[in-house]
């Protein structure tokens, strides 16, 4: 079986109190109740506010939220955080949702309204080559705005409009997975 895996990692620079906000997040625990079937969240920190916990949750399908019996916000989606001095590195080693990262990373901006642009790109690689396993993207986030690439979206965009342009011509790959 291939396995496919996403990385990436970028550093935010960050006051202590903007520090203390962005790892508030890692201390959300999620926790799943198989007994009454209910779903609980846990919140160690105090940084965050009500707003901020219900956005941040309201990120991800319930499903992958409460897939394992018990992680924190970031564990869901693959995301591991470290502090520096005054940067907190974020970094997925191997299931990592880079659009989360991104989603992340805006409410941060806005949260403590920064008028910084945060940019990073992931890789998308298997085990073994398969159709579209390989690929990546970059992404560009600023408190108003998200612009994002996937490779494998591009390709498939360039190869349809390749193909309208030159309607006789036949694809002699597959693009998309």
């Amino acid at each position: 079986m291939n396995r496919e895996y996403t990385r990436f990692s970028f550093a935010v620079h960050v006051t202590p109190l903007q520090k203390e906000w962005l790892l508030a997040a890692n201390g959300i625990i999620l926790k799943s109740s198989s007994a009454g079937g209910s779903n609980t969240l846990y919140v160690k920190s105090a940084v965050l506010t009500y707003d901020d916990l219900k956005w941040l949750t309201l990120q991800f399908r319930e499903e992958d939220i409460f897939r394992d019996n018990e992680q924190t916000l970031y564990e869901a989606a693959g995301i591991r955080i470290t502090e520096g001095r005054h940067f907190v590195y974020i970094y997925a080693e191997q299931d990592g949702q880079p659009y989360v990262a991104a989603i992340i990373c805006q409410r941060f901006l806005k949260h403590f309204d920064l008028n910084d642009i945060t940019c990073f790109s992931w890789a998308t690689f298997g085990d073994e080559p398969s159709i579209a396993t390989f690929g990546g993207g970059v992404c560009a986030v600023h408190k108003d705005e998200i612009m994002r690439v996937d490779t494998n979206e591009l390709l498939s965009e360039l190869a349809s409009d390749m193909r309208r342009r030159h309607p006789d011509a036949s694809l002699s790959n597959r693009v998309d997975g």
